[in-house]
């Protein structure tokens, strides 16, 4: 990763998908998934801040895929991060929930009691607000109104507006669709339980999120809207993640997302046995708990 600190561009040769700073406490904290050797990526990030005269304190929390790909709401998911000031981002899937869990509380906002729920479709990268609506559905007026304040949301936030997260696909619905939906917010979250199998698939098991590999294609477009592709056990294992990231961006219709896996493989992959390179050296990845190393509390 690369990352201005304080005013100073610090390298570390480690596949960190996130870093943020907490100022307060002078503390940099590196986001890797588990499996990579924490001691030594923590140790080389703050050899590279000790030379640089950076008086910055480094933790690494490691991160299990299960955790990170089928999260209870995108606004929990974002709450275990504890983030501060996010400075390395590069799949930009933080800062695209951020942007989705921004727009839902706008429209919890200015809509108060007629927003029911919002959810994202990653598989068709869709936020769907689900509305108090009348027999005949939603009227075109409440689609307009939605779309502008969602748009306003992500206005006013500069670093949303380069995470191309406006290109997604906005619906408002009465009746959610079937298909692999995840709650925005925890509100949102709390009534999963009555919105049938759609919603509750991406409660699945760890086990069989562990039992799923990243190889071969992710999804498929078909008349321009997302689909799993036939056999893709990818799709099971990086979940949400592959709908958010910047990786899967201006992909070609009905192309196979295989880039999209290759690339979240190198941040999220859980392949056991598959080396890590750090600071040019290999080494072999181990089972290792999730840690905040700095006061031994679990990370998330």
């Amino acid at each position: 990763m690369q990352a201005n600190i304080r005013g100073t561009l610090i390298s570390i040769a480690a596949p960190v998908f996130l870093a943020d700073i907490d100022h307060a406490r002078a503390r940099l904290r590196l986001h890797v998934r588990q499996g990579v050797d924490t001691a030594e990526v923590r140790a080389r990030a703050q050899a590279a801040l000790d030379q640089a005269g950076q008086p910055v304190e480094v933790v690494i929390r490691a991160h299990h895929l299960g955790n990170l790909a089928y999260p209870r709401s995108l606004e929990h998911w974002l709450d275990r991060f504890q983030l501060g000031e996010v400075i390395h981002d590069p799949t930009m899937i933080v800062a695209r929930a951020r942007a989705l869990l921004a727009a839902a509380k706008a429209c919890r906002d200015a809509m108060g009691l007629q927003a029911l729920g919002v959810f994202f479709d990653p598989s068709r990268r869709t936020l769907f607000v689900q509305t108090r609506t009348s027999k005949s559905g939603p009227v075109s007026s409440t689609r307009e109104w939605v779309r502008r304040i969602v748009d306003e949301a992500w206005a006013v936030d500069a670093d949303v507006a380069t995470t191309s997260v406006s290109s997604m696909t906005v619906q408002v619905v009465g009746k959610l669709p079937k298909g692999d939906l995840v709650p925005v917010d925890a509100r949102s979250a709390s009534i999963m339980r009555r919105l049938g199998n759609g919603i509750r698939r991406w409660l699945a098991p760890i086990a069989l999120v562990l039992a799923a590999t990243a190889a071969g294609p992710v999804a498929a477009k078909v008349d321009g809207r997302h689909s799993p592709a036939a056999g893709s056990r990818a799709t099971t294992s990086l979940g949400i993640l592959s709908g958010l990231s910047v990786f899967g961006d201006g992909q070609r219709q009905h192309g196979p997302d295989i880039f999209v896996s290759s690339a979240l493989n190198s941040f999220f992959g859980s392949a056991r046995g598959q080396g890590v390179k750090v600071a040019q050296s290999t080494i072999r990845r181990a089972d290792i708990p999730d840690v905040n190393t700095a006061d031994g509390n679990p990370g998330s």
